[in-house]
């Protein structure tokens, strides 16, 4: 999986998957031959409608489980990306809701532990 850190004015932007009911970053699985920006820019505009986005670095790897099945273990690739978009409009119909959140809350609603705790980890570097 591929996704990314999107900040906008210290705003952190986070989605929410309809299927689990959980608050997550934006991420997802990889389409073909993508690279791993591609599909991290893709999975952006698809769960919040930003396409202009900046790249700034990679942040990392971390592993989670899933809602169902934490033992089942999916890597995540994260990027660092900022934008002056401000607007929302999510396209994927498995996420439909998006929002910016002040970079000093995003832990608190984050749904999963290992969400919480790269977002903690690399938070100094945004």
């Amino acid at each position: 999986m591929r996704g990314g850190v999107i900040i906008n004015n210290g705003n952190v932007l986070i989605v929410f998957q309809n299927k689990t009911k959980t608050w997550t970053l934006p991420k997802g699985h990889i389409d073909n031959n993508e690279s791993v920006e591609e599909t991290a820019r893709r999975e952006i505009y698809e769960e919040s409608g930003i396409k202009d986005l900046i790249f700034i670095k990679e942040l990392g790897l971390y592993t989670r489980g899933t809602k169902k099945d934490l033992d089942i273990k999916k890597k995540i690739t994260m990027l660092h990306f900022t934008t002056t978009e401000t607007n929302l409009q999510a396209t994927d119909p498995d996420n439909p809701e998006a929002k910016w959140i002040p970079i000093d809350k995003v832990a608190d609603i984050l749904s999963y532990d290992e969400d919480k705790n790269f977002f903690l980890k690399i938070k100094k570097l945004l």
